[in-house]
């Protein structure tokens, strides 16, 4: 009785003209050793995976060392730059407490620190630089800003959705457990707070 045909591809008969040994030769490279095939793609497998995760790995480290806040300017003409958010900031206020809309001028009318292009923050913008990690007030880093031990709020260029004639402002001064780190507000446009101008960023 004549045996049937093997059905391992391993061990399939070679096309005529390729040879008699009964295996057929694996991917270029490998010759007839098809498990030293494989250990060589696994290896290569796991030389890529190596290299990704020390890319990956690299670049956490490369965003682990970017200071979060840089000093920068002159005199008394002092920028804060935020390097999570891009951001470049008066170091302290140069307003006296205003009105929205007089805060909302000074800052559009801004020369400062070699820049004109200087603009109000909004609410999302001006909690970012709230310290939460802050026990005492203010609710700010003070090794980096200046200015906002007073009670007085800052302007948020964002007006109340509810209530157009009033706009966010932001305590720095407000430490308790009710507002957390840095409390917000929303009082009428007519009231009197401070403006922290900003550049950069989405406006």
């Amino acid at each position: 009785m004549m045996k049937s045909q093997t059905t391992n591809p391993d061990f399939a008969p070679r096309p005529e003209g390729h040879g008699n040994d009964g295996l057929r030769p694996g991917p270029a490279g490998c010759g007839t050793d098809r498990g030293t095939c494989r250990g060589r793609a696994h290896g290569g497998l796991r030389a890529a995976h190596l290299v990704f995760a020390t890319l990956v790995l690299a670049s956490f480290s490369a965003l682990a060392t970017v200071p979060r806040y840089v000093v920068g300017g002159v005199g008394d003409q002092r920028i804060v730059s935020d390097g999570v958010t891009g951001l470049v900031w008066q170091q302290q206020s140069t307003s006296d407490p205003t009105d929205w809309a007089d805060a909302l001028a000074h800052c559009e009318n801004l020369s400062f620190a070699g820049h004109d292009d200087w603009r109000m923050p909004s609410v999302v913008e001006l909690s970012t630089i709230v310290d939460e990690k802050k026990t005492q007030a203010p609710a700010i880093n003070t090794t980096f800003f200046v200015g906002f031990e007073g009670t007085v709020g800052f302007w948020a260029s964002t007006t109340a959705r509810q209530s157009p004639s009033s706009a966010y402002v932001l305590y720095f001064n407000e430490m308790n457990a009710t507002v957390g780190r840095g409390g917000t507000g929303v009082v009428l446009k007519t009231s009197n707070a401070r403006a922290l101008c900003v550049r950069g960023g989405e406006q």
